[in-house]
């Protein structure tokens, strides 16, 4: 009986710790994914950076993939015609994963510096990461598509988990140069 037991608890400790390997290499690919991402955005490399982009999210533009690229393409060069320039992005700490729906899901911090004609602006944001093949690839959304709530963008994706960790809106800070 105590060998049995024994057992039963190597197997159930063993069994977690793969569990948390496996979240912890979920993070470090959701991170990965989201800095090669950012770096995508901040080279202008749109077809790298649509590629980030969730399939749903894909479907609904006209033109479909190269229809996101040319958009995105217009915003950037809508941006920098109007004296506003993106230096840097780049992805925070992953805050949570989360096993749900068939697939795993994280919050990212999303931090990004913008060049202004009288200084720079820095901004911080939450990226919600889906990935349907447990790590593998993954697919972000920015929480300010859905209004900066959890909520507003589980009307986007009704699959999110309320569980994921959401970090509240922080309003963008100015420094002159």
């Amino acid at each position: 009986m105590k060998y049995s037991l024994l057992i039963i608890l190597f197997i159930y400790t063993n069994n977690s710790f793969a569990q948390i390997k496996d979240i912890d290499a979920a993070k470090k690919s959701a991170f990965l994914a989201a800095k090669k991402m950012d770096d995508a955005l901040v080279t202008k490399k749109y077809d790298e950076y649509v590629a980030f982009n969730h399939p749903d999210v894909i479907a609904k533009v006209e033109g479909g993939r190269s229809g996101l690229v040319k958009q995105t393409y217009q915003q950037i060069k809508s941006m920098e015609e109007g004296g506003t320039y993106i230096t840097a992005a780049w992805p925070g700490k992953v805050i949570s994963i989360v096993d749900t729906a068939g697939e795993w899901q994280c919050s990212i911090p999303l931090y990004m510096n913008l060049r202004v004609s009288q200084g720079t602006i820095s901004t911080t944001t939450t990226l919600i990461g889906m990935s349907p093949d447990k790590g593998n690839r993954w697919y972000f959304v920015d929480i300010s598509a859905g209004g900066n709530t959890l909520s507003g963008v589980k009307k986007l994706f009704p699959k999110l988990s309320s569980k994921l960790a959401i970090l509240p809106p922080s309003e963008p800070v100015f420094k002159a140069d």
